[in-house]
């Protein structure tokens, strides 16, 4: 699996899910020292992609894809 984020607005984020898991949960967490860690638990669609689109500032958050407590991919954004 892969992650990818695009910042498209000021403060708007598109957070770019490719698996190999097709429609079933996946995990991604961020985490930041300092900083409240969040969860998106969301559900691919059959060809195993999902777009997470998100207000929050992402900038300095480590992103985690998971599925079944197997770490996909890791992605630092700066």
């Amino acid at each position: 699996g892969s992650l990818r984020v695009k910042k498209t607005t000021s403060n708007q984020y598109s957070i770019f899910v490719t698996t190999n898991v097709s429609s079933d949960e996946v995990l991604v967490v961020g985490t930041r020292k300092g900083f409240k860690t969040v969860r998106w638990t969301v559900t691919t669609n059959e060809i195993g992609k999902i777009t997470i689109k998100t207000s929050r500032a992402l900038s300095g958050y480590k992103l985690t894809l998971s599925y079944e407590d197997e770490i996909l991919d890791v992605l630092k954004i700066s």
